[in-house]
């Protein structure tokens, strides 16, 4: 028979067992109670903006108008906006007032929509290449809203609003980055952004697919010579010196290799002759090897790939 403190002993196991189960179920329930918190909270801040309401700044949920085509989606009224701690498909850096512009007939009316698009497009890269932080943006998209209609521009609503889209956008304070602050570069980024301010500016004005030819081959002629002039800083410009000219004249090389195939993509005369060439182009731009130890050097974060 077993002893009287074999019984204390063997309940005092139980008792321990069970209250080391029953922790563990509270403390389940409550984590996933705070994390569900935590994620209605960040989607609790979720709301419906117009699309001329967008500012600088604002972070976007855009899943939906990823469903749309091209068109359809730049011309969205109204756009879902949260916080730019929590996740996120892009980041509002520019609004672009149409006045003036080639959107704008002599007497003051809508140029049409055609105009518009491509004052948004070239619009948009310009002031993505000033003010993004990152110089080498490859896996970014340069999106434009611009629900500019001959009925909207009669109502004085006449404004492109500029916004970059990727996967995995880093949060608002993670490692202290932010696409569009440029208080923390220093002399040796600062060198490497200006030398390649023409290539960004060119990858910025990439045409959506629904474009025509035409227009798709005067981009690649534009890729081309944004190509030839920054290989050109990379060699010859005295700022580059800051992070080794070595550096700057292997990664120059590797930019020039693009040439030929730009060169291609800009004399194509049909589509398939131009998806081939523009192909080529984008397989010697993703050769990142040289790119990826200047980033090193320059203390820059890795390339945000989707």
């Amino acid at each position: 028979m077993p002893t009287p403190r074999f019984w204390r002993v063997w309940w005092r196991g139980l008792a321990a067992v069970v209250v080391m189960i029953v922790a563990a179920i509270v403390g389940g329930t409550l984590s996933g109670a705070d994390e569900a918190e935590e994620a209605e909270g960040v989607y609790a801040q979720v709301r419906l903006v117009l699309a001329d309401q967008l500012r600088p700044r604002d972070c976007v949920l855009a899943g939906s108008l990823f469903d749309l085509a091209p068109r359809e989606r730049a011309a969205a009224e109204k756009v879902s906006v949260t916080s730019c701690w929590g996740p996120h498909d892009g980041v509002v850096f520019g609004r672009l007032p149409l006045a003036g512009t080639a959107a704008e007939t002599s007497e003051g009316g809508f140029a049409g929509p055609a105009k518009v698009r491509e004052v948004a497009r070239l619009g948009c890269a310009e002031r993505f290449a000033e003010e993004a932080q990152d110089p080498y943006s490859h896996d970014f998209t340069i999106q434009a809203l611009y629900p500019v209609t001959g009925t909207e521009w009669g109502k004085g609503r006449r404004t492109v609003v500029c916004w970059a889209s990727a996967k995995g956008l880093f949060q608002e304070g993670e490692d202290g980055m932010s696409l569009f602050d440029h208080h923390n570069l220093d002399e040796q980024q600062e060198a490497f952004h200006q030398a390649l301010k023409p290539l960004t500016r060119a990858r910025a004005e990439r045409p959506d697919e629904e474009e025509s030819l035409r227009t798709e081959r005067r981009w690649a002629t534009s890729m081309k010579r944004a190509v030839e002039e920054t290989v050109h800083r990379l060699r010859f410009d005295d700022g580059m010196g800051h992070f080794g000219t070595a550096a700057a004249a292997d990664l120059a090389d590797v930019l020039a290799t693009q040439v030929p195939a730009w060169d291609a993509a800009a004399k194509a005369k049909d589509a398939d002759a131009y998806s081939d060439a523009w192909g080529e182009a984008e397989l010697e731009h993703s050769f990142g090897t040289e790119m990826a130890e200047a980033r090193q050097v320059l203390l820059l974060p890795p390339v945000i790939t989707e």
